[in-house]
């Protein structure tokens, strides 16, 4: 059975603790005596077990690969876990980005596995350094988004803000109605004339039913109402009404 150490006092170490102990890994909190590992820098953050060294500190990608180099001195291996590490993660588990390149070792599987919402739940991003990076594009599109609907917002007092553009559209919407005024019933000799102007619709001559009933019975020989005209069915069915 693997056991792990947290190493370092960061304040998502005891989140990661808790996940651990829920899904049944074996994990400790940072022993008193660390004499065994000076070698790690003072601020590093992570977990040990066995050879292999989780990586969970938030430093810069300089330090990182100045830690590997420090690790693979001692013989051992350093995985890089990025992330957000929000404090939901205790509990329904933590979206993990790992950087490492080659076959992970098998305590640094089972710990991701464990960590992660689901086993397998974690996302390869390539070689140390690399998970840094892909959360580093993660945080500016997430920034882009929330400044785009900052921008959409205005900052109001009482109750939740409104989108500007959604009030645009429906102040838009609603001149519209005003000057479109109530909607015209369709009278049956109207739907007989759609029906028997089909062809013209489709190819692109749209108008207002009653514009096209008036058009129909300008055309040559609509006015023939003995029902020889080109729209019989149309004036057999307006005469009568």
């Amino acid at each position: 059975m693997v056991t792990y150490t947290a190493l370092g006092n960061a304040p998502y170490l005891p989140r990661f603790l808790h996940r651990l102990a829920a899904q049944g890994v074996v994990a400790y909190p940072t022993p008193h005596h660390l004499a065994q590992h000076g070698w790690l820098p003072a601020a590093w953050q992570g977990f040990l077990a066995d050879n292999t060294l989780l990586d969970l500190t938030t430093d810069n990608t300089e330090q990182l690969l100045a830690t590997q180099t420090l690790a693979q001195q001692h013989g051992k291996t350093l995985i890089e876990v990025s992330g957000s590490f929000l404090p939901a993660g205790a509990a329904h588990g933590f979206m993990l980005l790992v950087g490492y390149s080659g076959e992970l070792p098998n305590a640094a599987q089972l710990w991701l596995d464990a960590a992660a919402p689901a086993p397998g739940a974690w996302l390869p991003c390539g070689p140390v350094g690399s998970a840094r990076f892909t959360r580093y594009i993660l945080d500016a599109m997430r920034f882009a988004r929330q400044q785009a609907l900052a921008d959409l917002t205005p900052q109001s007092s009482q109750g939740p803000p409104a989108y500007r553009l959604a009030a645009a559209v429906s102040k838009t919407a609603d001149v519209g109605r005003k000057h479109a005024g109530p909607r015209p019933a369709i009278s049956e000799a109207t739907r007989a004339g759609s029906r028997d102007t089909g062809d013209q619709h489709r190819a692109g001559r749209l108008f207002h039913p009653r514009q096209r009933a008036s058009s129909l019975r300008r055309q040559p020989g609509a006015d023939d109402r003995t029902g020889t005209g080109p729209w019989p069915r149309l004036y057999r069915k307006s005469s009568a009404r």
